[in-house]
């Protein structure tokens, strides 16, 4: 017997780089607790800097990337 959460649909198939609902839900939920409340919004970027940041630090620096997009 195949299991329905592991057996790809006719849209799946028909569509591989579709991501399964359960990455974009990861990915929302991920996404959702970044968002400021309306206080924490209200008391603004003095406070925000002092938030953690939620991303890993980013390895391209401004310059590599404005270089990268000038050679596109």
């Amino acid at each position: 017997m195949t299991d329905p959460r592991t057996t790809p649909t006719s849209s799946q198939e028909s569509n591989p780089h579709r991501l399964p609902v359960t990455v974009l839900s990861g990915l929302l939920d991920s996404l959702q607790a970044c968002l400021l409340t309306d206080e924490e919004l209200a008391l603004g970027i003095e406070a925000w800097q002092s938030y953690p940041d939620p991303f890993p630090p980013w390895n391209v620096s401004a310059a590599d990337f404005l270089s990268s997009a000038d050679s596109e």
